[in-house]
């Protein structure tokens, strides 16, 4: 599953503006098997998988059809994800289902709000989370790259964003 996640990750850190639909879908994933894993505790690991799958492809069909709603949910799913991954990179907070739910609502204000360049900043931070939650290195060296992956995809997707109209 890392390997999937690191794929996953570097298209959100890349192209997630862009091809909003698809970071809606892989966000929806990447939350869902979060909260999953919460919710789903105890059954089998094809539960917690279907249960991803149903809200990423769920997210990706609300991108096609209700942009202005998909925007919140993107960051709604982006929230969860980022929350979760703070939670447990860092150790400082517990994770639970109220905490990645505020996180969630953080994101789809803001998303909703700002619209593309919180959509271009929420997928810089969401795919280079992603990225970095796979790898096996220390916190701190996380942390750095984080911060570098995540700043080198919003710079990307904002010189992209001058050239190009709305996401797709």
């Amino acid at each position: 599953m890392n390997g999937v996640q690191v794929v996953l990750g570097l298209i959100v850190l890349l192209f997630g503006r862009k091809l909003f639909w698809l970071f809606v879908g892989i966000l929806g994933f990447l939350a869902g098997s979060q909260l999953a894993a919460i919710w789903l505790a105890g059954y089998p690991a094809w539960a917690v998988l279907a249960t991803s799958l149903l809200l990423g492809l769920g997210g990706a069909l609300l991108a096609v059809f209700f942009e202005r709603l998909a925007f919140a949910l993107a960051g709604f799913y982006c929230g969860v994800f980022l929350t979760a991954g703070l939670s447990l990179e860092t150790g400082f907070f517990p994770q639970s289902v109220l905490l990645l739910l505020a996180g969630g609502l953080v994101g789809a204000v803001l998303a909703a709000l700002v619209m593309d360049w919180a959509l271009a900043a929420l997928s810089a931070l969401a795919g280079a989370g992603a990225v970095v939650m796979a790898l096996p290195l220390s916190p701190w060296i996380k942390a750095a790259l984080w911060l570098g992956l995540a700043l080198a995809g919003y710079l990307f997707q904002t010189a992209r964003q001058g050239r190009a109209g709305r996401p797709e």
